[in-house]
C-alpha cells in the first residue's frame, strides 16, 4: 500500500495554537514532506516577497541580510543573520525558487479550521482581538465559537458580553495560551475555555463543549436511539487474505476479522453513515439492505459480534450500541458515529473473500455439501452488498477479484 502524505493539518493548527504569523519556504515544506502549492489551493497560505523571509531558528527573529545581487544568474540567494554575533557564520547560499517563503496567519487558518469542523458562519462587531471561528450546532445547541490568543484585561466582561449578545447555549472560546484557565474550564455564564488540539486532521474536538454544555449526553446515549458516539473513530482497512481490519479509536478491534457477511454489512453501514454529512439526522440505511432472510437477525449478529469486546474508552455496552434503531422510521439503522470519524483505507482495494478458505479439503459428504449451498447463499448476499459499496464510491476491487464470482 503506497503511504500517506503527511498531513499539513499539524502544522497549521500549531501555527494557530502558537498565534503567531508564521513563515515558511518551499524548502522547508518539502523536508516536512508538505507541498506548497496545496496549502495555497487550501487558502491557509499565501505568497510573500522573499525579502520578508524570516529564518527559522534565529534567536532574533528578524528580517536577514540578503544578498539578491551576487549570485543572480546561478538563481542563488546570500543570507546572513545581521546579528553580531549572529545564529549562524557567514553567509549561506540557497536556490531562490526554493526560498520562496509562504505565510501562515491565524486569519487564514480559522477558515479552513470552521470548514473542516463544518461549523456554520459567524460574524462579529466586537473587540478585533475576538476572532470568530464559526457555529457549531449540534444536539439541539448553539454554540459560537471564537478565538482569541491569550486572555486580555477584561477577558471574563468581554466574553459575557458577547455570550449575551450571540446565543443563550453557550460561547466556545479557544485559546492559544490558556495561561490561568486550564482546558475545559467553564465560566460564569457559559462561557467554555478549550484549548486548540494539535490534531492530523484539523478536528478541534468539539465534542468536548458539547459535553461540556450537555454533562448527562453520554450516561443517556446508550438508550438514546438517536444519539451519536462524537469521539468514536472508525477505520476500515484489509490484510488481503489473511483477516478484515476494523480499528475502534486506533485500536484493532477483535471481531469481524474472518467473517467476510458481517465484514461487509459493517462496511456497507459505515459507506451510508460515511456519505452523509448530517451528523444527527442522517446516516440512516434500511435494515433489510444487510441481505439476508431475517434481517433482524442479521443485525443482533452484527451488535452480538460488537458486545463481546472493548475498544479504548468503550465498554462492551458502548461497542454494541454503536449500531442504532430509528423509532421514527421503520427498518432504518445507522452507525451513531459521526461521518468524519469514518475512514476507507486503500488496503481495501486488496480485499479478498475468506469464505472460499472454509470447507477446503473436505470429503463429499452430507454437511459438506450443506455447507457448500449455505457458502453460495452467502456469496449472493455478499454480492448484492458489495454492487452497493461500489455505487457509494467504495474503494474496493470487483467481484472477480475479490473472489466473489461473476
Amino acid at each position: 500500500m503506497k503511504a500517506a502524505a503527511p498531513s499539513p493539518w499539524p502544522l497549521l493548527i500549531s501555527t494557530l495554537a502558537s498565534g503567531r504569523s508564521g513563515t515558511l519556504t518551499r524548502k522547508e515544506l518539502a523536508d516536512l514532506g508538505l507541498d506548497a502549492d496545496t496549502l495555497l489551493k487550501m487558502k491557509v497560505a499565501r505568497r510573500v516577497p522573499v525579502e520578508r523571509w524570516q529564518v527559522p531558528g534565529c534567536e532574533h527573529e528578524c528580517l536577514p541580510d540578503m544578498d539578491l545581487v551576487t549570485r543572480r544568474e546561478e538563481g542563488l540567494v546570500g543570507i546572513a543573520c545581521p546579528y553580531q554575533p549572529g545564529c549562524w557564520e557567514g553567509r549561506e547560499w540557497h536556490p531562490r525558487d526554493r526560498l520562496e517563503p509562504l505565510s501562515l496567519s491565524p486569519h487564514q487558518l480559522l477558515a479552513a479550521v470552521a470548514k473542516c469542523n463544518r461549523l456554520s458562519p459567524l460574524h462579529l462587531t466586537a473587540d478585533r482581538r475576538i476572532v470568530p471561528v464559526g457555529t457549531l450546532e449540534r444536539r439541539g445547541l448553539t454554540l459560537p465559537v471564537v478565538w482569541l490568543r491569550t486572555p486580555t484585561p477584561s477577558f471574563s466582561t468581554l466574553l459575557t458580553g458577547l455570550k449575551s449578545e450571540l446565543a443563550e447555549d453557550g460561547l466556545v472560546v479557544l485559546l492559544s495560551a490558556p495561561a490561568l484557565y486550564k482546558s475545559g474550564t467553564l465560566l460564569a455564564d457559559d462561557v467554555l475555555i478549550l484549548d486548540v488540539p494539535t490534531s492530523a486532521d484539523g478536528d478541534l474536538h468539539l465534542w468536548r463543549a458539547l459535553d461540556a454544555f450537555d454533562p448527562t449526553y453520554r450516561r443517556h446515549r446508550l438508550k438514546k436511539w438517536d444519539a451519536i458516539f462524537d469521539e468514536v473513530t472508525l477505520e476500515f482497512a484489509s490484510i488481503p487474505g489473511e483477516r478484515h481490519v476494523l480499528r475502534i479509536n486506533g485500536e484493532e478491534f477483535g471481531a469481524f476479522k474472518q467473517s467476510d457477511m458481517k465484514f461487509m454489512r459493517l462496511l456497507y453501514l459505515a459507506a451510508v453513515r460515511a456519505n452523509d454529512p448530517d451528523v444527527d439526522r442522517g446516516g440512516w440505511a434500511r435494515k433489510a439492505l444487510l441481505q439476508d432472510s431475517d434481517p433482524d437477525k442479521a443485525l443482533e449478529a452484527l451488535r452480538k459480534d460488537l458486545f463481546k469486546y472493548t475498544a479504548t474508552g468503550l465498554t462492551h455496552a458502548e461497542c454494541k450500541a454503536l449500531i442504532k434503531t430509528s423509532r421514527t422510521e421503520k427498518g432504518r439503522i445507522r452507525l451513531a458515529v459521526d461521518p468524519k470519524n469514518i475512514s476507507f483505507d486503500e488496503s481495501l482495494l486488496g480485499l479478498r473473500y475468506l469464505g472460499d478458505k472454509q470447507g477446503e479439503g473436505k470429503a463429499d459428504t452430507p454437511g459438506a455439501r450443506k455447507r457448500a449451498a449455505k457458502m453460495a447463499v452467502s456469496k449472493g448476499y455478499i454480492e448484492a452488498i458489495v454492487e452497493r459499496l461500489h455505487a457509494l464510491g467504495m474503494p474496493l476491487s470487483s467481484h472477480e477479484e475479490m473472489g466473489l464470482g461473476g
